[in-house]
């Protein structure tokens, strides 16, 4: 049995229709009666992932389950050697303190419970739809001491901004032959990463 209601590649997750993607979310939800605010939440994370990851690749997850800690992660993206663990607040307009540490304990719960997320770079984001623009201190969402923040806007360059930086330090401590290196060690690890998944 899938950890995760709806799994696929980036690329087909934007192809795919919307209707599609909520009958798959529905259908895996083990309350029948699902509630129309999760359906509304579902609909428009669909809409703004879509719309956020055009011409990124990656594989995405909506509502993974997090091994023996019984709660479910909004989505997790994973691009190049990167895991975005993400909280979604549909609707709000700033960015509140639990949720923030509800993402960090999803971080910390895949780190420490499941064995796929023991050596892979993961990144925790909130998304609060309608708040404004947020910096993102890079070191410190890398410890866990802080999240990525960002609107429904900003999605995109928040990935782009937290998978490229860590390559760029790696080159400059490894040199470019370590690198690749290194590289290939993460995709393997991100491999077994992806079939744990299933």
């Amino acid at each position: 049995m899938s950890r995760a209601y709806y799994k696929n590649s980036i690329s087909k997750f934007v192809l795919e229709d919307s209707n599609s993607i909520l009958g798959q979310l529905s259908l895996n939800h083990t309350n029948r009666s699902l509630e129309d605010l999760q359906k509304n939440a579902w609909v428009k994370q669909i809409e703004i992932l879509k719309n956020e990851l055009k011409q990124v690749n990656g594989a995405i997850y909506f509502e993974f389950q997090i091994p023996r800690m019984g709660k479910r992660v909004d989505n997790i993206i994973i691009v190049d050697d990167c895991v975005f663990v993400i909280e979604f607040k549909v609707g709000d307009d700033k960015y509140g303190k639990h949720a923030e540490l509800q993402v960090i304990d999803y971080c910390l719960d895949l780190k420490n419970f499941h064995e796929g997320s023991h050596f892979v770079k993961l990144i925790p984001l909130l998304v609060a739809t309608n708040a404004e623009d947020s910096l993102v201190n890079i070191n410190e969402v890398l410890k866990h001491n802080e999240v990525a923040k960002c609107n429904k806007k900003g999605i995109k360059k928040v990935l782009k901004v937290l998978f490229r930086i860590p390559k760029i330090k790696l080159i400059l401590k490894f040199g470019r032959t370590q690198y690749t290196n290194q590289l290939q060690q993460l995709l393997n690890l991100l491999n077994h990463y992806t079939k744990d998944m299933m």
